[in-house]
Order: C-alpha cells, then structure tokens, then sequence
C-alpha cells in the first residue's frame, strides 16, 4: 500500500455509515407517518360510529357530533366535518398531525349508519 493511499477506508467507510444512517431515518419518518395515517382511519371509524350510535338513540346532530368531537380529541385527533342524516347514518372528517415532520396531516373520512 503506498502512502498516499492510507485512510481511504476510512474515509469510505465514513461515507457507509452516513447513508446507512440517512436510510435509518428516512424510514422511522415514513413509518410515523403510515402509522399516522392508520390511527386517522381508525378514529374517523370511532368517530362514525360513536355519532350514528347516538343519533339513532335519539340525540340531535349536534348532540351526536359532540360525542365524535370527544372521542376525535381523547385520539389527538381533530373532527374537522360531522353530519347525520335522516336516516341516522352519521358521515365525519377527521385530521391527524404528523409529530415533528414536514408531512402534511393524515386526513380521513368515514360513514356509519344503516344502509
């Protein structure tokens, strides 16, 4: 090995290590926001569900959606659209921030009702 050429490993190996790092977190980010994303479906679900429960047990929609609000904020979770129907099928809109990333929120829309 010539003289000159000492360190190159090193400096390569430094190079490995800085993209495998990259590549570390890069995933961890896209992982907090596909997890994000689930937890948004899931509460939209909740949410539905929670306020065509009480509209068909007789509460009003504002009634109805304040139960969705609640069960939206106890998830860190925003109801950003709640409507009932006739037909006590309620049909809300959730948003959910994405921690500490430059990704937009996780937005999410669910039905529950019969029909």
């Amino acid at each position: 090995m010539r003289r000159r050429d000492r360190g190159q490993i090193t400096v390569a190996m430094l190079g490995v290590s800085g993209a495998v790092l990259a590549a570390a977190l890069a995933a961890l980010g896209l992982t907090r926001v596909v997890t994000v994303a689930h937890t948004a479906r899931g509460v939209a679900d909740l949410c539905a569900l929670a306020a065509a429960s009480a509209a068909s047990r007789g509460e009003p929609a504002t009634g109805a959606c304040a139960h969705a609000a609640r069960i939206a904020a106890a998830n860190h979770v925003t109801l950003t659209r709640c409507s009932v129907s006739a037909d006590f099928s309620a049909t809300v809109s959730v948003t959910a921030p994405v921690p500490g990333s430059i990704w937009p929120p996780a937005r999410s829309t669910a039905r529950a009702g019969p029909g």
